[in-house]
This record gives structure tokens, sequence and C-alpha cells, in this order.
């Protein structure tokens, strides 16, 4: 699948989205790869962590700058 924002009539970003990963009850995460925006690749989701208190929602994105400025040493 892929997707595109645009603003204004321009393309701000446009992505290839990969197959959802989804594990009922734990985890849920996407994976995009971009060929034009502010990143080159995002992969985010969510984690369920089970507590004797409840559950805890840990939240991550790994987050693909482009070019090698961004990199760093």
């Amino acid at each position: 699948m892929t997707g595109v924002y645009r603003q204004l009539g321009f393309t701000v970003s446009r992505w290839r989205e990969h197959p959802f990963e989804f594990v009922r009850n734990q985890q849920y995460s996407v994976l995009r790869e971009y060929d034009l925006g502010p990143f080159t690749r995002v992969h985010g989701g969510s984690t369920l962590i089970a507590g004797e208190g409840g559950t805890t929602l840990r939240v991550w994105a790994e987050i693909t700058p482009p070019g090698t400025f961004w990199a760093g040493s």
C-alpha cells in the first residue's frame, strides 16, 4: 500500500506502507518506507505489558532521517 500527504496542492511526503504486524493482546507495529519527505524510514508501534496493577502501554518509533547529515558519527 502507498500513501501520500499533500498540502496546498504540493506533495509533501510519499511512502510505501508494509503490512501491519499484530499479535492480539500483545503488540502492533507498522513499517513505512519514504521516497519523499522528512524521513527515509519509520517503524513504530505499541506493546501491551501485563502487570499486577494493570497493563502498561509502551509506544515506540524508530525513525531514520534522510541523508548522512542526520546520521551522526
